[in-house]
């Protein structure tokens, strides 16, 4: 026969209880049978609660002259009928625990701020690769050479890549501020604030670079180092946003994956 009690530490007395036990709390499992006690100290419990615990069974069971049970302090392996006695009356516990860690507490938000996130890395990682491959322009000297349309659309593409960006970011601030999650919250204001700065720094089109000697309307010399500077001002400026986005978002997926997957 199994019996458990949970210690009152302020009481400094047992409490039998059958049905419930959290993660902070210090119980003993009777065996009247094999007269064996065993005592768990829950991962939330403390060093001293077990040590005050175990003094009080001792004492308790040295004032009976008949009682010669043994005191059992549990670590990692348990015996198998108590383990499934303790994993019963955890079980309301590891809900409760589960349901601290969502803070998300819809299935429409979880998937809206999942694909938005999604996005707002994958677009940025599209422009970056696309004005990356300036790298790899034809060079003449010390400039590369690139016409002006393609120049255009080159800027433009990047300007198109940070707008989508930033409406992401803006619907994802919506949703963070509806389910008041804080980290995500600050993410989605950051980006907002840099996507502005950038797509303001990438409209000045072609007064980005003092264009060389030898450029004409429809050919822009530009030196590489400069190039080479503007490359790493945007590339610092959309990883501000892009490195917490991402470990963001895998918190978030590992967090939700039981409801988006």
């Amino acid at each position: 026969m199994l019996k458990t009690y949970i210690f009152n530490e302020v009481k400094n007395s047992w409490i039998e209880e059958e049905h419930v036990l959290l993660f902070h709390d210090l119980c003993v499992f009777l065996d009247v049978t094999q007269k064996k006690a065993f005592l768990w100290n829950g991962p939330k419990s403390t060093i001293d609660k077990l040590k005050k615990g175990n003094d009080s069974l001792i004492n308790i069971f040295s004032s009976f002259q008949d009682s010669d049970f043994e005191v059992i302090i549990l670590s990692k392996d348990h015996p198998s009928h108590i383990k499934s006695k303790l994993d019963n009356m955890l079980e309301t516990a590891k809900h409760e625990e589960n349901a601290e860690k969502y803070v998300f507490t819809k299935f429409i938000t979880i998937r809206i701020y999942l694909v938005m996130s999604l996005i707002s890395l994958i677009l940025p990682t599209l422009m970056m690769l696309n004005l990356w491959g300036s790298f790899f322009w034809a060079r003449i000297g010390s400039n590369v050479s690139i016409s002006s349309i393609n120049y255009i659309n080159w800027i433009n593409f990047a300007i198109i890549m940070v707008s989508f960006t930033l409406i992401t970011f803006i619907i994802n601030i919506g949703v963070s501020i509806y389910e008041y999650e804080i980290t995500a919250l600050i993410i989605s204001l950051s980006g907002i604030i840099i996507s502005i700065g950038m797509i303001v720094y990438l409209q000045q089109g072609i007064f980005l670079f003092l264009f060389q000697v030898g450029s004409t309307e429809s050919l822009y010399l530009i030196n590489f180092a400069d190039l080479i500077r503007f490359l790493i001002i945007v590339t610092i400026c959309s990883s501000i946003f892009e490195i917490p986005n991402l470990v963001k978002l895998n918190s978030f997926i590992k967090t939700y994956k039981t409801f988006v997957f």
